[in-house]
């Protein structure tokens, strides 16, 4: 019996700590615009606290706004948008909020960021076109379009840091399906191979990308592997 308690102990205090609610990383929306993002295996919308505008700080300066997206699955993940000053690279920064604080420096080649739309399975090196969107969105805030001047953007390989390509994003406008207001980054002249990231100035990086058949592969195994779970959830039949 002894041995009984210690375990559910055990069982219970894991539960406990996998429940707690985590800072995990910090990314950006727009160069004034960061995102905290959180997990937690508790699912609840209004679990973190956006409530209390002072609570949240940049360097000790409370941010002007708040907003959120809130994904409720196993792991409730909770991306919190923040109104901040102007962002400036190579600048480092602590956030303070009301579940802890995390420092960072702010890198546009290295922080994560969310407007930048790319192709994360790869894209075909046989098609003369190929881009990634930029679109701003903060949540509940809705989209938002960039003010003045449209920043430039760079391609650069990540074992050397290499330019492969730059450019000016380019204005599309609002898209009716998902109410997005777009920009373009054309990447037609990224060579085959990779991986890549894309950085735009101001505001942070991409996910790694991949041209060519290393990369682009991986489409059909995604495909293939959906279509498996797929009936293994039994959501073929009927």
């Amino acid at each position: 019996m002894k041995h009984l308690l210690m375990a559910a102990t055990c069982v219970c205090a894991s539960v406990a700590a996998q429940a707690e609610l985590t800072l995990q990383e910090i990314h950006t929306a727009s160069k004034d615009v960061l995102v905290a993002y959180f997990k937690s295996t508790v699912v609840d919308a209004n679990e973190v606290n956006t409530t209390n505008l002072p609570a949240w700080k940049l360097n000790g300066q409370p941010v002007t706004a708040i907003n959120k997206f809130v994904t409720e699955a196993d792991a409730c993940e909770h991306h919190i948008y923040l109104q901040v000053p102007t962002l400036v690279n190579g600048t480092t920064y602590t956030l303070e909020t009301p579940h802890g604080q995390k420092s960072f420096v702010f890198d546009e080649r290295s922080t994560f960021c969310e407007s930048i739309k790319s192709n994360q399975s790869g894209y075909s090196a046989l098609s003369k076109v190929r881009y990634a969107n930029f679109a701003i969105w903060l949540g509940d805030g809705g989209n938002r379009k960039i003010a003045g001047d449209l920043p430039g953007y760079t391609v650069f390989k990540m074992a050397t840091g290499a330019t492969v390509t730059q450019g000016t994003l380019q204005a599309i406008g609002e898209d009716a399906s998902s109410g997005d207001y777009v920009y373009r980054i054309d990447l037609s002249a990224v060579p085959e191979g990779g991986p890549y990231r894309i950085s735009v100035k101001g505001y942070g990086c991409s996910y790694p990308i991949g041209v060519g058949g290393d990369f682009s592969r991986r489409l059909g195994y995604v495909a293939f592997r959906s279509l498996y779970h797929r009936n293994c959830l039994g959501l073929s039949r009927a």
